[in-house]
């Protein structure tokens, strides 16, 4: 065994450990956010629900302001100095602090306006409630995720990641015992918020002791140049990640305008099913891959292009078969989510679970992107696809009614990925013009398969037996043809090369 062999192994360990982590945390937060959500949708109905979909929305479109350190954070700290690593720290939580100060500052300076503008009574006391959660927030202390990541610290990051759970569950549980309403539910929101911060102090002043920081002299003008380079380090990726979830809220602050709150509460309902399938699987597969592109960038591109066609065949089955199943069995995860009252709901879970086609096979792609560092070709690319988003709203609203914003979203992130694509490929392939043509016949294919299946069942209203006849069939004639591939030992693709 050479002399590197041990470190190796502890890297391979570490990086092992810090999957698990990740895993497990996405793991509780899919399993308590479906619980809680199931939860609120059956107690508050759909009314409600749009109501508290319009305030956070508005509270996402206040966050256009928050730079986003946590990615450039977790880089600084990886094998930093205890003196680097109090003044990265100290630094971050001086940006987090002024970033939620104005956020707060906004709602509370909105929210008069806010509540005149869609016209419902009690939207501005939410939206105050709201501005202390975002105060409350910086009450978590210095040591946040993005810390405990960059420290290694992963036992501990599960065990915060588990608390904060455990407030939001403690929050739903005592509004319905004492049978109180939104505004309830927003306040005990913030107080467990406030209870669950106790924690990150204690892992502060264990760090503090840890690290020797009580003996380690930060100077005022040390951390407030850490804190502009990360805020200058921060600019891209925050304006990348506001621009990726801007289709949260983008769709809730229009429909809100236009349409009555339950109708706001069906559309909701809809992005929060589809917005959890996709994030499940963007946080599991791309905490897997990415290291590895990371890894492959710099050796032989032939690499580089196995990988990503691994992963992108991957992705694409699982894509097909998230997309078909939602379209399926869309009334049935209706009901058991959010109950008949939201049966209306359905076909716009059906139309807009579309945007898994153009999603899922693309974060494979996506992890190229960041391998590469190319942060500002992603926002240029959500760019053009908010904007795209914005004009589509505007326009099949009139043809459509709100069923013209689910095809909106689902029009814009067809945009999304054939911008996506073109520019991405460029970094893998040379025929990048070519490749690009190929996926977009694979995502055609699954669209006008899923589409299919959406008016199989709004024709002919298949059985929960039928439905589950269909899907045999369809994995069966997917595993033969996967299996077809394997045996030929040629590219599996939907229409060839």
């Amino acid at each position: 065994m050479s002399v590197t062999d041990p470190i190796r192994f502890a890297r391979r360990w570490s990086v092992l450990r810090g999957i698990s982590a990740f895993s497990l945390a996405w793991g509780l937060r899919f399993v308590v956010g479906l619980a809680v959500s199931i939860a609120l949708y059956r107690y508050f109905g759909a009314s409600n629900m749009g109501v508290l979909a319009i305030a956070t929305s508005v509270v996402g479109l206040m966050t256009f302001i928050i730079i986003e350190t946590e990615m450039v954070v977790v880089s600084r700290l990886a094998g930093t100095t205890p003196a680097a690593t109090k003044r990265v720290v100290t630094a971050n939580y001086a940006v987090k602090m002024l970033n939620r100060a104005a956020v707060a500052a906004l709602l509370i300076g909105g929210a008069s306006f806010v509540e005149t503008f869609y016209r419902l009574d009690g939207l501005a006391a939410m939206l105050g409630v709201l501005a202390a959660g975002q105060m409350i927030a910086v009450l978590y202390g210095p040591v946040g995720p993005e810390v405990l990541q960059g420290l290694r610290r992963y036992r501990q990051f599960a065990v915060q990641s588990a608390i904060a759970l455990g407030g939001q569950v403690a929050a739903v549980v005592v509004t319905m015992l004492s049978q109180q309403g939104l505004l309830a539910y927003l306040v005990y929101g913030v107080v467990f918020e406030a209870a669950a911060s106790v924690y990150g102090w204690h892992l502060y002043w264990s760090l503090r002791a840890q690290e020797g920081w009580s003996s380690i002299r930060v100077g005022r003008a040390d951390v407030w140049a850490e804190a502009v380079s990360l805020v200058r380090a921060s600019i891209p990726v925050s304006l990348n990640q506001l621009l990726f979830k801007s289709y949260l809220y983008l769709a809730n602050l229009f429909a809100g305008r236009w349409y009555e709150p339950a109708v706001v509460g069906y559309l909701s309902f809809a992005s929060n099913v589809i917005n959890r399938a996709n994030s499940t699987a963007n946080a599991t597969l791309s905490t897997v891959f990415l290291p590895f592109f990371t890894e492959l960038k710099a050796k032989q591109r032939d690499e580089l292009r196995e990988l990503y066609e691994r992963g992108y065949h991957t992705l694409l089955l699982f894509s097909g078969t998230a997309t078909v199943s939602l379209a399926l069995f869309a009334k049935e995860v209706t009901v058991l989510i959010g109950g008949s009252q939201f049966l209306p709901a359905v076909i716009l879970l059906q139309l807009l679970s579309l945007q898994l086609v153009f999603r899922l096979p693309l974060q494979v792609l996506r992890m190229v992107y960041f391998a590469f560092e190319r942060t500002w070709a992603l926002f240029w690319v959500f760019a053009i696809k908010t904007a795209s988003e914005i004009a589509l709203i505007l326009l099949l609203t009139r043809w459509f009614d709100v069923r013209g914003i689910v095809l909106a979203q689902v029009g814009a992130y067809a945009i999304y990925a054939g911008l996506f694509a073109a520019v991405g490929f460029r970094l893998v392939y040379g025929d990048w013009l070519a490749r690009t043509g190929e996926l977009g016949r694979d995502l055609g294919v699954l669209v006008a398969f899923t589409g299919g299946v959406i008016l199989i069942d709004l024709t002919f209203a298949p059985s929960l037996l039928q439905k589950l006849v269909i899907t045999a069939t369809g994995l069966a004639a997917t595993a033969l043809w996967v299996r077809a591939g394997q045996v030929s030992g040629r590219r599996l693709y939907l229409l060839g090369r």
